[in-house]
């Protein structure tokens, strides 16, 4: 099976937030337009508050969802290849949080089934490692 799927999928949709999101700022920033005085040196940040906000949830949730979300057979926030990584303590952990998303939402056949590190960790579980 081919991978294109689930990366093409995360980059049209990323693409799409990220137009709605620039459109929005931009409107935002031309309404609320205002002079800084003293705090003139850091106008361009002040300018952009909703875009750093924005920046700021997408990564703290990503960020959340990486290290806390609990995938089964796997310990919380684990981040290897799995398969023979780490003396076999997580075989079926390939992708951690990210890989067990994809395989929920897109299901193992949209999934990369021979990632590299397959031939490396003997690995058993699909995993698209661009879709990361």
């Amino acid at each position: 099976m081919l991978s294109w799927p689930a990366h093409i999928s995360k980059t049209c949709f990323l693409n799409w937030a990220a137009l709605l999101h620039l459109c929005f700022c931009v409107f935002c920033s031309t309404l609320f337009s205002l002079q800084y005085g003293r705090w003139l040196m850091i106008q361009d940040i002040l300018d952009s508050w909703l875009q750093w906000l924005v920046i700021l949830a997408l990564t703290v949730t990503h960020t959340l969802l990486t290290l806390l979300l609990p995938v089964p057979d796997c310990p919380t926030g684990y981040l290897g290849p799995g398969g023979l990584h780490n003396y076999s303590f997580s075989p079926n952990c390939t992708g951690g949080a990210a890989g067990y998303i994809d395989r929920i939402v897109l299901g193992e056949n949209h999934i990369y089934q021979h990632p590299t590190c397959h031939s490396i960790y003997e690995t058993v579980i699909p995993y698209d490692p661009e879709g990361k």
